[in-house]
């Protein structure tokens, strides 16, 4: 074959393992052979439309087979795929589909209304939608069914743009990031190197695939000839009920889902036999989560990656999942990092950086944006605006977003370095921090059912960490601001501060809300209780009392 892209592994696997089950979605399975078949017809349909190479595809809605049917079609094609993220608002859809400068748009029914809104304003010519088509666009079942079979064998090379994925970045417009076949065939490479992706796998597949980290760890599986369960609505329970009788062996979620998994009343008695091993990444992975999968004998992974490198950087060896607690891993085979010094010079162990990446797995650049692209690259090295340290074993440790750093009292300080100890708490269910003159204030949001003082609050970080770090302030609120990726959106909370807005405080019997005035700094706290300083090679090591021990593993272990 000529084609060397994403969409000749079908091919491929059509040949070699044709009978072979590719994607299980509801009832319906669909083997390797069958899934080249729909891929081929999609790619000959859209031929007929006019879509030619280097043509942009637009894929709009949940999960469903059609985003992969999308991509594996355009690769065919010489196409280019662009997965836009299911809850974009419509600002943030024209701005992608526009700026793109999408030749088609493929959507789902969930989206039809926000497509029919936006529909004048957008530069597509064509409009697909692959259940109960409106008037105004084609139905996917039946352009598959009417289209040609006719082999396809366009010659498309491994640096050839795959696809364009929109961020969503919590500040300023999202930029479309630049992924050419390469990059992605590069990440396979890289999961096979350091993950244990076998040709019998079934792997559950809850994380978006308009996303990198959900499309980026399937991959593997259709270039290994697995099995892609396809979920469309995460539920916890219906994914344990899913793992029994599908015999997953894979999961990969956020820790989020995960915690959901965990606490389900269903997870100590569901059969998790078949599973292998769970890939998490996207957030702060607490011990106990890890503690909670490895009790039911299911080894757990952490990982750190960004859409930018497609996106796996770090991975953490099961063997060290709690050896190297809060670690997020060292690279894999084809990538390599460093974290340096604002001078770009490598920092001693133990010493806060900026990580930086290089490897063929990280992107060509930001759409038709070389500012930004020559903005994002030092050389070669990719700077990704995390801060990290590492260990004497070359370990990495996520410390936060460099953008993100407080000066309290003269000292550089990351609001994730607060936010793991306060989260810590039991009576927390999330948390964030941010500055206000020179003091920092932590933003709660307490667990149901459950009744906390600020005071409570503020002393449990006393107790745990130097005097400048420990929250002056403790607010309770209902929820925190977070962006369609779940993103902490920080200057949503510093605006809420300089507003002066009060606080609101869920009560634990009535569920009420009522006002509260922030905690204060307890008069006296015991000087031996705070926090000793840490080792170059540990990730972070405190003083607690015995009937409070402090998990210092939390770490904000996956980047966007």
């Amino acid at each position: 074959m000529k084609n060397h892209s994403l969409g000749s592994w079908i091919a491929r696997r059509a040949v070699l393992t044709g009978h072979r089950t590719a994607i299980i979605y509801g009832d319906q399975r669909w083997t390797y052979g069958e899934l080249h078949d729909r891929m081929l017809r999609l790619a000959r349909a859209l031929q007929d439309l006019g879509i030619r190479q280097g043509d942009r595809v637009a894929f709009l809605g949940p999960n469903h087979p059609g985003h992969l049917e999308c991509l594996f079609a355009c690769g065919l094609l010489g196409a280019i795929a662009v997965p836009l993220h299911f809850r974009f608002n419509a600002s943030e859809l024209t701005h992608a589909i526009n700026e793109a400068r999408c030749e088609a748009l493929i959507f789902a029914p969930e989206s039809e209304a926000v497509v029919e809104s936006i529909r004048n304003h957008l530069c597509a010519r064509r409009y697909i939608a692959t259940a109960n088509a409106p008037s105004f666009a084609l139905d996917y079942e039946e352009l598959l069914e009417s289209a040609s079979t006719e082999p396809l064998d366009r010659e498309v090379t491994p640096d050839d743009v795959a696809l364009i994925n929109f961020t969503s970045g919590t500040t300023g417009t999202n930029k479309g990031v630049v992924l050419t076949h390469g990059n992605l065939i590069y990440n396979v490479f890289n999961f096979l190197s350091c993950s244990d992706y076998l040709s019998d796998d079934v792997m559950l597949t809850a994380a978006p695939l308009y996303r990198m980290g959900g499309l980026g760890t399937l991959l593997p599986v259709f270039f290994k000839g697995g099995t892609a369960l396809i979920i469309k609505d995460f539920d916890p329970d219906d994914a344990l009920a899913q793992i029994e009788r599908h015999r997953v062996t894979v999961l990969f979620n956020g820790p989020k889902q995960f915690a959901q998994i965990a606490a389900s009343p269903k997870f100590a008695s569901s059969d998790l036999s078949s599973l292998r091993f769970c890939m998490c990444g996207g957030d702060v992975v607490p011990q106990r989560l890890i503690e909670a999968y490895l009790k039911r004998n299911v080894t757990f992974q952490q990982g750190y990656g960004l859409t930018e490198t497609s996106p796996l950087v770090l991975l953490l060896d099961k063997d060290d999942s709690l050896t190297r607690l809060g670690s997020a891993g060292r690279p894999p085979l084809f990538t390599e990092t460093r974290v340096v010094r604002e001078d770009f010079t490598d920092v001693e162990p133990g010493e806060i950086g900026e990580l930086v990446v290089r490897g063929p797995n990280v992107m060509t650049g930001y759409w038709e944006h070389p500012e930004w692209t020559e903005a994002a690259f030092e050389g070669e090295w990719l700077r990704t605006g995390d801060a990290a340290k590492l260990d004497d074993d070359g370990f990495v440790y996520i410390v936060d977003r460099i953008k993100d750093a407080m000066w309290l009292h003269g000292h550089r300080v990351f609001p994730a370095e607060i936010e793991v100890v306060l989260g810590e708490h039991p009576s927390v269910l999330d948390c964030a921090v941010v500055s206000e003159v020179d003091a920092a204030v932590a933003f709660v949001v307490p667990r149901p059912g459950v009744e906390v003082k600020p005071d409570e609050l503020v002393f449990f970080c006393w107790q745990r960490v130097p005097s400048h770090m420990a929250p002056k302030q403790v607010r309770f609120v209902s929820d925190l601001p977070r962006n369609v990726n779940g993103k902490l959106m920080r200057r949503k909370l510093r605006e809420l501060l300089a507003q002066g807005v009060p606080q609101a405080v869920p009560q634990a019997r009535s569920g009420t809300v009522t006002r509260s005035t922030p905690a204060t700094i307890p008069p006296s706290v015991p000087p031996l209780q705070r926090t000793v300083a840490a080792p170059a090679s540990a990730p972070r090591a405190t003083a607690s009392e015995p009937s409070a021990p402090l998990n210092p593993s939390a770490v904000r272990a996956n980047g966007r």
